[in-house]
């Protein structure tokens, strides 16, 4: 039996859902095509090494931040739209990401590959990486 509520329930959450599937490749996407300033599409590289290397989302926000703030971007607007998607995806993902499961973890920082093909000293890098407890 059709109940509005709850149809406006699954609306409100499918909405909900729909803002919070940012992934680190799509970020790095975004960023990198705000323009072709050289600078913008190092920090799109930066996000994306970040996935192989061995350091923990903490590090990465802090790697980020200094490197935004530390760039030289041609023009204001550039800058404030890349810190805009930066900020928001910090505030949400790795903020938020003692409230996650480690397979949102993985979604989110789209470690999924990573993770499936790493044998178990992989796999415990990658639950430090993700700050996430075993």
């Amino acid at each position: 039996m059709y109940n509005a509520h709850s149809a406006r329930y699954r609306l409100v959450r499918s909405n909900r859902s729909r803002n919070h599937l940012e992934t680190l490749n799509k970020i790095s996407e975004k960023i990198k095509s705000i323009s072709d300033d050289s600078a913008l599409q190092k920090l799109s590289e930066e996000l994306i090494e970040w996935k192989n290397d061995e350091s923990t989302v903490t590090e990465l926000d802090s790697r980020i931040e200094r490197f935004i703030g530390n760039i030289w971007i041609k023009s204001d607007a550039e800058h404030e739209t890349t810190y805009e998607i930066w900020s928001k995806f910090r505030d949400e993902k790795i903020k938020g990401i003692g409230g996650m499961t480690m397979t949102e973890r993985l979604y989110h920082f789209d470690l999924q590959d990573r993770y499936d093909s790493s044998n178990l000293e992989g796999r415990n890098v990658i639950y430090q990486k993700l700050l996430a407890e075993k």
